[in-house]
């Protein structure tokens, strides 16, 4: 246990990836002090995509400089990094990609460092079938029950970790630590829990410190700092124009949460049912009475497979007389092009349509007609997906030459009611994937998905 009374953490952004002050994290790193540094490098936010393809949502060069920065300031003063999420969807091959990130800064900085990685993508998918078939998985946000044909046609299967397996790894003390799939909080918390402080404070306390400076007033992903202490934590951000403050953080306290008293995760919940947030200093928050619960220890599984190759196509609509009867010419238009494309051989998984400036960001459930108010202008973005890419753009092209020349009710001209920003207007967008397991598993061992490895890079070692 640690004999300290407080854990400090340094969280310098919300995102690695999408930048942050250098100047206010260099300064908080010397005058802070913290006991670790540790940032979320993901999300399934962008889609399915990343985690299917294996490639990052994020470049490499802003990868590559965000890391220096970190280990630079981080290694001298002993202080251990934690990257988690890494690559953005946390699989292996995005695992692998920091990783020869970390070995190529290695070699041109002449660090001497311990590594540790944590690999939560799945091998063993008989074991994942044997869980289904125990009755030991259940939907999440998923809309059905998990399968063992899911489980087989899924390109790539992780496990979103909590903090036992860097709380395992750091047994070996690691100097940086880089981790597949893992829940955001866990990030920031297993090593204060490692250290005997409680799990429902360093758990609440990575879930706010996980976005960084977005918990703060003007949000920013930028640095945020949190104390957490034997009752406490508090909360502050690094760039001194910024402020924590009770509506920032208690606002930052409800997101990504379905009941705002919980927050689920795997072997338990915390509770904010009695919370208390008040202001400490002008910029700084102290948050009390947080609880953890524990519950039987579930993971969350996140698996995509491929659905085929998707083309898209921009199209402008300004006309008045077009634009009220959008909603059924896109309809004519679909099913003339899929009898066209019947008799020439071509099959389409899917043609869709998303009308921005009426519908395409769609909340709860809205009627197929536009408001009393028409918009003046409406961009129609087409969607096709087929089996290879060919098809697809085959396909988008034929979408879109029928849109350009449709017929409706009270139409003036035979030509120019449609504009394309491009040219070609049709363009190829690649593989596309969808979420097919979004499901908790329950396990007795929290590391049974979870490979850890640690090694010794730079100096004498290779």
């Amino acid at each position: 246990m640690n004999t300290s009374e407080e854990f400090r953490i340094l969280a310098p952004t919300g995102t690695l990836g999408y930048g942050f002050s250098a100047e206010d994290f260099r300064r908080t790193v010397r005058d802070f002090a913290p006991d670790l540094v540790a940032v979320d490098a993901g999300s399934t936010d962008p889609g399915p995509y990343y985690l299917g393809a294996g490639k990052s949502f994020t470049s490499r060069a802003t990868i590559k400089y965000e890391i220096g920065l970190l280990v630079d300031e981080c290694l001298p003063r002993k202080i251990p990094v934690v990257i988690g999420n890494c690559g953005g969807a946390g699989g292996r091959p995005h695992l692998q990609w920091v990783n020869e990130i970390v070995m190529e800064l290695a070699a041109e900085r002449n660090w001497k460092l311990r590594l540790g990685v944590i690999d939560s993508e799945i091998d063993d998918r008989d074991r994942l079938k044997q869980i289904v078939s125990a009755g030991q998985s259940e939907q999440f946000e998923s809309g059905a029950e998990l399968t063992h044909d899911a489980i087989d046609d899924a390109t790539r299967i992780v496990a979103q970790l909590g903090p036992e397996p860097v709380a395992e790894v750091f047994a070996e003390e690691p100097d940086v630590v880089l981790v597949g799939r893992i829940c955001d909080d866990a990030i920031f918390s297993a090593l204060p829990i490692l250290k005997g402080f409680d799990r429902g404070l360093a758990s609440y306390a990575g879930k706010v410190l996980e976005c960084g400076a977005l918990a703060c007033e003007p949000v920013e992903m930028d640095v945020l700092t949190a104390v957490i202490g034997r009752e406490y934590v508090i909360f502050e951000p690094g760039a001194q124009h910024r402020r924590s403050t009770v509506k920032s953080v208690t606002g930052h306290s409800l997101y990504e949460r379905e009941n705002p008293f919980e927050q689920a995760g795997p072997g338990g919940i915390v509770d904010l049912t009695e919370v208390t947030i008040t202001q400490e200093t002008e910029r700084s928050v102290r948050v009390q009475g947080v609880k953890f619960i524990p519950q039987p220890y579930t993971l969350k599984l996140e698996g995509a497979c491929e659905v085929g190759y998707r083309s898209a196509c921009i199209a402008g609509i300004a006309d008045p007389i077009l634009i009220e009867a959008l909603p059924s010419v896109l309809e004519t238009v679909r099913s003339r092009t899929e009898k066209r494309l019947e008799s020439a051989g071509l099959s389409a998984r899917s043609i869709s349509f998303k009308r921005y400036g009426v519908d395409a960001v769609p909340l709860n459930q809205r009627a197929d007609t536009f408001p009393a108010s028409a918009p003046s202008e409406v961009g129609v973005v087409i969607e096709t997906i087929a089996d290879t890419a060919e098809d697809s753009l085959a396909i988008c092209h034929e979408v879109a030459g029928s849109l350009l020349h449709v017929d409706y009710p009270g139409q003036l001209n035979t030509a120019g009611n449609v504009a394309f920003p491009f040219s070609p207007a049709e363009f190829p967008v690649g593989q596309c994937f969808e979420f097919s397991i979004y499901h908790l598993i329950h396990v007795d061992d929290p590391n049974e998905f979870s490979t850890i490895t640690v090694k010794e890079i730079g100096g004498d070692h290779a």
